[in-house]
């Protein structure tokens, strides 16, 4: 009778933590599931603001990007992921958002893309516009504009290239290099030592600076020698080309170089038109 009563005893016992465990264990699964009803759910971005809609970097130098503003304001995550859609012309680190041109680079532009990082899809956009330079006086100045005419009746080249792009010719403005080339020494270095005129082909430029007129020529101004040369190179492409330079006018040096597209003209006299 005693055992009968223990073993009772027991089975009631067991039956008791029995279900108190099973109501622990839907208490527990409902807290569960009001936490997760509770959770809030991330705000995704809706905008992205940059410091700088539009730049113009000189081949060779670095510019910082940065974002300014992130919509809205409680966004859950506000950081973002940088990219170049032309990295032969522009790089930028994907954390740091700084911008470079490689010395090498092409003319022209390319678009630097702030992308938000929480999966929204929203972006931002930089135009870049990648240029390059010369220097004379240990001034630099941007090239940003550049043309050339080919008269196939001589096999010959008209370049030019200048820092601005007035109104007028650029023919009638400081800051402005020209050269004629021979189509047959496209990718050689040509210099003032060369004796061109005797030699059967003959190429000059010009340039402008504080009103003066500078000749790229053996008898003018005392620009001679193998230290003044030009060399132009045809790229890929049709209209695309890379003319360096470099002489030494009275005591000062002018060097430079242009690598990209230039505008074709159909007549010697309209390279300098904007």
């Amino acid at each position: 009778m005693a055992n009968e009563l223990i073993i009772n005893n027991l089975k009631i016992n067991k039956m008791k933590l029995t279900g108190i465990m099973f109501i622990a264990v839907i208490v527990g699964a409902l807290l569960t599931g009001c936490k997760k009803e509770n959770k809030p759910e991330p705000v995704k971005v809706t905008g992205i603001t940059l410091n700088k809609s539009a730049i113009t970097i000189i081949a060779g130098e670095s510019e910082q990007l940065s974002v300014t503003e992130v919509k809205p304001d409680n966004a859950t995550e506000k950081d973002v992921t940088w990219s170049s859609d032309n990295e032969a012309r522009a790089t930028v680190d994907v954390t740091t958002g700084m911008v470079s041109v490689p010395a090498t680079a092409t003319a022209g532009t390319v678009n630097i893309i702030a992308t938000a990082k929480d999966g929204s899809g929203v972006t931002a956009t930089c135009v870049v516009t990648a240029v390059h330079s010369y220097t004379y006086e240990g001034e630099q100045f941007k090239v940003v504009w550049a043309g050339y005419f080919h008269n196939p009746n001589n096999q010959g080249y008209c370049f030019g290239i200048s820092p601005t792009v007035p109104a007028g010719k650029l023919f009638e403005e400081e800051n402005f290099f020209e050269v004629d080339y021979p189509e047959d020494k496209l990718g050689q270095k040509l210099d003032m030592s060369q004796n061109c005129g005797g030699a059967g082909w003959d190429f000059y430029g010009y340039f402008y600076h504080n009103g003066a007129e500078y000749f790229f020529a053996d008898n003018n101004y005392g620009v001679s020698g193998s230290n003044n040369w030009v060399k132009v190179t045809k790229n890929s492409g049709t209209d695309n080309f890379t003319l360096e330079f470099a002489m030494t006018v009275g005591d000062k040096r002018l060097t430079g170089n242009y690598s990209g597209t230039f505008t074709k003209y159909d007549n010697y006299e309209d390279v300098g038109e904007n």
